[in-house]
């Protein structure tokens, strides 16, 4: 794949990174960032504007989140269970 194909998404601190629109009808779209480091987001949450993805989040924000044990991460939901 040629990356002329992948599409630019910009988080809140305007951080880039790129994914493969092929992705945007799957449940999650990857999105890469420098140092080969990657996450994962529901294409919902990305927001098209021109030729660019924006993302209401940080990427950081992203990273952090995915290390998170499942019940610090759940909050008060893991006590609903």
């Amino acid at each position: 794949m040629h990356r002329s194909h992948y599409r630019v998404v910009v988080d809140q601190q305007g951080v880039h990174g790129l994914f493969d629109p092929d992705q945007l009808d799957d449940q999650q779209v990857t999105i890469w960032l420098e140092g080969e480091r990657s996450v994962s987001v529901a294409p919902q949450m990305l927001v098209s504007q021109d030729d660019t993805y924006h993302l209401p989040i940080t990427f950081a924000e992203l990273e952090r989140q995915r290390r998170l044990p499942i019940r610090e991460a759940l909050g008060d939901r893991a006590a609903d269970d």
